[in-house]
């Protein structure tokens, strides 16, 4: 009786009035692909390309067809053709005896391949902004420099550089590191690292400045008295232009300094005691004339 049973439910689950018909997806898989090539069309196809199948069946044998990774496989053919008319055959799928296949959608699909290529490229950085006012960027220094591009011959040879994704320095006044992406260059390009490290060195703007009419200072000896044959000069000082412009608000002093002299008349140098980073470049007159006597003379 059991066995009649068993026999009676077989029936039942493969007869006309237990199928049903239903639409599932599925992926035509190219393989065998030489390693020294790559599908280019249509996009994405080495990890398959999409296909519909009509199957009917069993209802419960077709749900597990809707949930499968249904792959119907398709062999690069030997030679290494550039292109290829890929014809899909359903009777490839691995499906449950049951489960028969009633169309398949599209029958065949044309396929063009390139070879593989590969470039090192330098890495280019894109920055937007500007540094703080006074600063600029003095190097941009990238760790690592180069990138490894790997994709379709024709795509690669086009490439002369790798750029990273914007980087924003506004407002930037000392020197720091920064991380950056590498812009993507299409999905059938891979580089072999996607982010680097970038030193952006800053520096202060540097600048000149020339003051006329600077007082002269007299350095003497405690012993001795003096004065320089003029009063007054012009200075040009160099450097940072922040620095600059407080200098030119608060004044520059130009020195004599006599101290080391005896008395006579003596051709000095002039100097100035300047904040750091700040150097004197030039004074009109360059030299002035000491005259120097005995405070008891």
């Amino acid at each position: 009786m059991s066995l009649l049973l068993a026999l009676l439910l077989e029936i039942y689950f493969y007869s006309p009035d237990n199928s049903v018909t239903a639409k599932v997806n599925a992926l035509i898989d190219i393989r065998n692909i030489p390693t020294d090539m790559m599908v280019v069309e249509p996009m994405g196809a080495e990890r398959g390309i999409p296909a519909t199948i009509e199957v009917r069946g069993p209802g419960p044998l077709v749900q597990q067809v809707r949930t499968a990774p249904n792959r119907i496989p398709v062999l690069f053919p030997s030679g290494e053709p550039r292109e290829f008319t890929a014809v899909v055959d359903p009777s490839q799928l691995q499906l449950p005896s049951g489960v028969e296949v009633l169309s398949v959608e599209p029958t065949n699909v044309e396929i063009r391949s390139e070879r593989v290529a590969r470039k090192e490229l330098l890495i280019v950085v894109e920055r937007t902004g500007e540094p703080a006012k006074g600063y600029k960027v003095a190097e941009l220094n990238v760790f690592p420099d180069t990138v490894l591009a790997r994709g379709p011959v024709s795509q690669i040879e086009e490439l002369r550089a790798v750029e990273t994704k914007p980087m924003d320095i506004s407002d930037m006044s000392k020197s720091a590191r920064r991380a950056a992406s590498l812009k993507s260059y299409g999905p059938q390009i891979t580089l072999d690292v996607t982010m680097v490290n970038v030193d952006v060195k800053i520096v202060p703007v540097e600048s000149e400045l020339t003051v006329s009419d600077v007082m002269i200072k007299v350095l003497m000896p405690e012993e001795l008295l003096g004065e320089s044959d003029i009063a007054q000069a012009s200075a040009t000082v160099q450097g940072p232009a922040l620095v600059l412009e407080r200098l030119e608000q608060t004044g520059i002093v130009l020195i004599a300094d006599a101290r080391q002299l005896e008395e006579g008349e003596h051709e000095v140098r002039l100097t100035a005691d300047l904040p750091e980073g700040v150097k004197l470049v030039a004074t009109s007159p360059g030299k002035v004339t000491v005259r120097m006597r005995s405070k008891h003379g």
